[in-house]
């Protein structure tokens, strides 16, 4: 259930694909910070990729965490593709359906990805003259699943604290900016610069700015 197509001119990252796999052997989840456009969510599609390559019985989820209303959308699409009891009827409470099924151990293993989590009060209500912030449903069902050892899960955030509260403290694998022989690779797979001059000319400003990945054309 990626919502995306697998890049083909997908380069690079192995630092952070390889720090992905270590944590994933001594937790079953991981957090992945940085800039906005740096190519945190792009990351997590070619993992799901792989992963589905690794893995064909298993099942792969995504969820859109960029407003309560993506969320809830997430939820509802989790449930049609999995024919989840009720899932058309408005009066069902799809957060529990999909939370019960998530969480039972008969239905794993499982890969769930919470992507563009970037904004603390869609996981964290503010509590009127309670000092500290309240857990909304979804936060304390990610910490949950968190500690599960039946599923995996990936976050993406720009907020490194955030990915920490959602797990448990746990620390963010974070991405970096593109190095130059990756932007380098990534550029000539997709036929950006004329000459090898141009084509460093051009990585040299991939390097330099927050962007998003798949729309270098609105960089150049």
């Amino acid at each position: 259930m990626v919502p995306f197509p697998k890049d083909l001119n997908f380069i690079g990252r192995t630092d952070v694909l390889e720090a992905m796999q270590e944590r994933f052997r001594n937790e079953c989840n991981v957090a992945l910070a940085g800039i906005g456009g740096v190519g945190k969510s792009q990351i997590a599609i070619h993992y799901c990729y792989s992963y589905q390559v690794q893995f064909p019985q298993r099942h792969v989820f995504w969820i859109h965490a960029g407003s309560t209303t993506r969320i809830d959308e997430g939820y509802r699409n989790i449930a049609r593709g999995l024919s989840l009891p009720g899932w058309r009827e408005p009066a069902t409470d799809i957060h529990q359906v999909v939370d019960d099924w998530l969480l039972s151990v008969d239905n794993g293993p499982w890969l769930l990805v919470v992507d563009s989590a970037d904004d603390m009060s869609v996981f964290f209500a503010a509590e009127p003259d309670i000092p500290g912030t309240k857990p909304q449903p979804i936060t304390v069902f990610l910490r949950r699943i968190a500690q599960s050892s039946h599923g995996s899960l990936i976050i993406t955030t720009r907020d490194k604290r955030l990915g920490r509260r959602l797990l448990n403290g746990s620390q963010p694998v974070e991405v970096p900016l593109m190095n130059d022989e990756d932007a380098k690779q990534l550029l000539r797979a997709r036929g950006a610069g004329s000459s090898p001059a141009e084509v460093d000319t051009q990585a040299l400003r991939l390097g330099e700015h927050e962007f998003s990945i798949g729309h270098l054309e609105d960089l150049f």
